[in-house]
């Protein structure tokens, strides 16, 4: 990170990323949840170590960590509340600075790492859930973290860059689940790596293996015989929550269509030129490593589909992997870079526009029932 800085483009970068925090928490301002009443319920009980009747411990479970600093930020007489805007700012930079990194690692453009950046730190999902009282980001954070790290091990064949990814996973997976996901990108960059020597590449994905789960699943055990609780509690209990909210399978694809439409807005046409691009024009705008890292990306967020619930929060993990497909219209056209600047501002004034008028005004449930 610190050599990245010493570039004129990551310092813009950087000043993007701060001014577009600072907008978000004026414009969109943090909001309590629904799920921000049972962090701090949570919270509660990990302060004081008693437990109401009824208590679901899914919290504890699944973002210790999260709880645990904004607890330490709070010591004290201290404000949680301002104490968990500064544990998610932290959270947002790191997301949106790791992912420049990974564009510029990628393509080797610092504009374009740039546009990248901004498309992501302007996304409605990251800006709202990141302002919001929730522990989301922490997870994508780390996930993102793991992506970048897997791709220097990729471009270096250094061995150390996987167990940084490993450990990114291992940390992340005690703030959100998200963090998982970026395993498997490492998983499949160490058998496409070690593709000619298999031994070698089962001793460095168990080692991985270690880093990343050995912690938390020694966790797990301890909240399993602490509350009787696990992960497949939580699961099977957002299952049969789930069967009620979508009647049908039509309602499902619905919710498909305005949770992905909402997600990346006006950015799905850059998505379309990317994809075009990457079908006729992969050899000349990548390289064969970087075209499979773009593929293993795509694989790890496959996961986000199997959870019952379908939200623009949940299926972030998607956006990464669009992102980069995207920044192949950038790499086209990188001269002319500045053209996209109206769109990539119609783009961000979308996302924070979204809740107060984009969601509210526009009735995308009518159209969806008569073509469903």
């Amino acid at each position: 990170m610190i050599n990245a800085l010493k570039d004129k483009n990551a310092w813009i970068a950087v000043f993007l990323i701060l001014a577009v925090w600072a907008s978000v928490l004026v414009i969109l301002q943090p909001r309590v949840t629904s799920d921000t009443l049972t962090y701090d319920q949570a919270m509660e009980v990990l302060k004081t170590g008693v437990a109401p009747d009824g208590f679901i411990p899914n919290r504890i479970l699944t973002t210790y960590l999260g709880m645990q600093t904004i607890l330490l930020l709070a010591a004290g007489d201290g404000d949680m509340r301002a104490a968990w805007v500064v544990m998610n700012s932290v959270f947002f930079f790191l997301t949106c600075f790791f992912f420049y990194k990974i564009i510029l690692e990628l393509y080797g453009k610092r504009n374009v790492a740039v546009a990248g950046m901004f498309l992501l730190a302007t996304n409605y999902a990251l800006i709202r859930n990141a302002s919001d009282y929730v522990m989301d980001v922490g997870g994508w954070a780390f996930y993102i973290m793991a992506l970048y790290f897997s791709l220097r091990y990729m471009k270096t064949d250094d061995f150390r860059y996987g167990l940084y990814a490993a450990v990114a996973v291992g940390i992340g997976a005690f703030f959100k689940e998200y963090a998982f996901l970026g395993f498997i990108a490492l998983a499949c960059v160490i058998i496409y790596q070690r593709r000619d020597a298999i031994g070698r590449a089962i001793k460095e994905i168990m080692l991985a293996g270690i880093v990343s789960f050995a912690p938390i699943l020694l966790f797990y055990v301890a909240i399993y015989f602490q509350y009787h609780y696990s992960y497949l509690s939580w699961f099977a209990y957002a299952h049969e929550s789930s069967k009620s909210y979508y009647g049908s399978y039509a309602l499902k694809i619905a919710e498909y269509v305005k949770t992905f439409g909402s997600l990346y807005t006006f950015g799905w046409f850059l998505f379309l030129g990317g994809l075009y691009f990457l079908v006729r024009q992969k050899n000349a705008l990548l390289e064969k490593s970087s075209m499979m890292y773009l593929v293993f990306v795509g694989i790890s967020a496959l996961p986000v589909f199997a959870w019952p619930f379908i939200t623009q929060r949940l299926s972030f993990p998607i956006i990464p992997f669009v992102i980069i497909i995207s920044c192949l219209v950038f790499v086209k056209y990188e001269k002319k870079l500045l053209y996209f600047a109206p769109l990539l501002i119609v783009y961000a004034v979308t996302n924070y526009a979204m809740d107060d008028y984009v969601l509210r005004f526009v009735n995308i449930d009518s159209f969806l029932k008569l073509v469903l």
